[in-house]
C-alpha cells in the first residue's frame, strides 16, 4: 500500500511516499501510559504539553470548525482536565497552537499561528496572574511572508525563545523581560523553506536550535535537518545533522523536537531509508557531530515527534507507527541508559492515533503525552 504523511509542526506540507509491507512483531513491553478523560472536542488534536507540578499541567492544540481552525488550551488541576476559556477578541479567529511552556501556574506561554490560510502570522499568547493576553509581534519584519511558531524554550523571562518559519526563512524571537525581539539567524540556502522546529535553553550562554532545510532537487525532494547554537552573544554557523540512512542522490530526514541530557542536546524525528520508508531517528550531539541512531528499523513507517529527557538513564520519545493496513498507532520509545525499548502505546478510539508531545512533571514521576485518536484529542498519563 502506498500513502503519504505530513511532517508535524511545519508550515510547509511535506509529502513523503510511504510503502507498507508485512510487519514483524516488535519486542515490546508495557508503556505504562493510560488514557485520561479530557474535554470532548470533535475534530481536533493536541500538539504540546508542559507542567509545573502534579496539580498544574497545560496542553495546547487546535480544533476544526465549520469556519476554520480554532486554538485550544486545556488545564490539569490535579484531578481533572478542563477546557480553558480564552479572550473572545482573538479566541474566535483562525489559529493553531503548536507548543506550550509552563514556567509557573501564572506564567504560561503558548505559540503558533493566527490568520486565514495564506495570511498566517506568528502567534504568542501568555497567561499571567491577570489572565490570558496576546502579544503584538511588531518586531517581525513585514512583507516577509506567512509566519509560524513551532517551538518554545527557556526557564525564565530573561532568556525565553520562540522559533518557527517566516516566509521561507527561519524565524527566531527572544524575550528578555518586557518584549519579544526578532533575531536574524544563519540559514541554509533557501529553496522551499528552512523552518526552525525546536529550541532548547541549557543556560543563558548555551541555546540549541534544530530545523529542517527543505530543498527542491528536481526529481527528488530533499530534506536535511540542521542546527544552530547561541553562545549568549551570537549564533554559530549552520551545522547539518548527519543523515540516518545513506540515500544518494536524494536525502530525506526531519528533526521534530529537541531536549538535552544535562548539557548535551538530543533530538528526535525521522529518516527515510533506501526503501522509501520513514523510520524513527534520534540524534545526539557528541564530539562536535550530530550522530543518529535508528533503533527500530521496520518495513512499515514510523516517526518520532517529541522527546523528553528526564535523566541520562530515563529518556522518552513519542510519535506514531503505521500498520500494514495504513493506520497510524501511538508509538512510545524509552531509553534506560543502555538501550532503547519500543513500548507501543494505547489507541483508545477507532481510526488513526498518534502522539505529538510529551513532558515530565517536576517533583513527580508522572509523564504526560498528548496527540489524537480517532480524530479527537488524546491525553495519556504515566505515573
Amino acid at each position: 500500500m502506498v500513502g503519504s504523511a505530513r511532517c508535524l509542526r511545519t508550515g510547509v506540507a511535506v509529502m513523503v511516499m510511504l510503502v507498507a509491507f508485512a510487519s514483524p512483531a516488535l519486542a515490546a513491553t508495557p508503556s505504562g501510559f493510560s488514557p485520561v478523560t479530557s474535554p470532548s472536542i470533535a475534530q481536533g488534536t493536541l500538539t504540546g504539553v508542559d507542567a509545573t507540578g502534579p496539580a498544574d499541567a497545560w496542553a495546547v492544540g487546535y480544533r476544526y470548525t465549520g469556519t476554520g481552525p480554532r486554538m485550544v488550551v486545556e488545564h490539569w488541576n490535579g484531578s481533572a482536565w478542563s477546557r480553558v476559556t480564552l479572550p473572545s477578541a482573538w479566541a474566535g479567529l483562525d489559529a493553531h497552537l503548536f507548543d506550550v511552556l509552563a514556567l509557573s501556574p501564572t506564567d504560561i506561554w503558548a505559540a503558533g499561528s493566527i490568520g486565514e490560510l495564506g495570511q498566517s502570522r506568528a502567534l504568542i499568547i501568555h497567561r499571567s496572574a491577570a489572565g490570558w493576553a496576546r502579544y503584538t509581534l511588531n518586531q517581525i519584519p513585514t512583507g516577509s511572508g506567512q509566519g509560524f511558531l513551532y517551538g518554545l524554550g527557556g526557564s525564565s523571562h530573561t532568556n525565553l525563545w520562540a522559533v518557527g518559519l517566516l516566509g521561507k526563512k527561519p524565524l527566531a524571537l527572544r524575550f528578555t523581560g518586557t518584549s519579544w525581539s526578532f533575531l536574524t539567524t544563519p540559514s541554509p540556502p533557501v529553496s522551499i523553506g528552512n523552518p526552525l522546529q525546536a529550541v532548547r535553553v541549557i543556560s543563558p550562554t548555551s541555546v540549541y536550535f534544530v530545523g529542517n532545510s527543505e530543498q527542491d532537487g528536481g526529481i527528488f525532494y530533499q530534506v536535511n535537518p540542521w542546527a544552530l547554537h547561541w553562545d549568549g552573544t551570537s549564533f554559530s554557523d549552520v551545522q547539518y545533522l548527519n543523515q540516518p540512512f545513506e540515500q544518494p542522490p536524494n536525502s530525506a530526514a526531519w528533526v521534530n523536537d529537541l531536549d538535552a541530557v544535562g548539557s548535551s542536546p538530543i533530538a528526535a524525528g525521522l529518516g527515510v531509508n533506501l526503501d522509501n520508508v520513514q523510520q524513527g531517528a534520534i540524534w545526539r550531539l557528541s564530539s562536535g557531530a550530530w550522530n543518529p541512531t535508528t533503533p527500530f528499523v521496520d518495513p512499515t513507517s514510523r516517526s518520532l515527534h517529541s522527546i523528553q529527557a528526564v535523566s541520562a538513564t530515563n529518556v522518552w520519545t513519542v510519535g506514531h507507527r503505521t500498520t500494514t493496513t495504513g493506520e497510524m498507532r501511538t508509538w512510545i520509545v524509552h531509553w534506560n541508559g543502555s538501550s532503547w525499548a519500543s513500548l507501543g502505546g494505547p489507541n483508545p478510539r477507532p481510526g488513526d492515533s498518534l502522539l505529538n508531545g510529551i513532558s515530565s512533571v517536576p517533583g513527580a514521576s508522572t509523564l504526560w503525552a498528548v496527540g489524537e485518536s480517532g480524530g479527537t484529542p488524546l491525553i495519556l498519563r504515566r505515573n
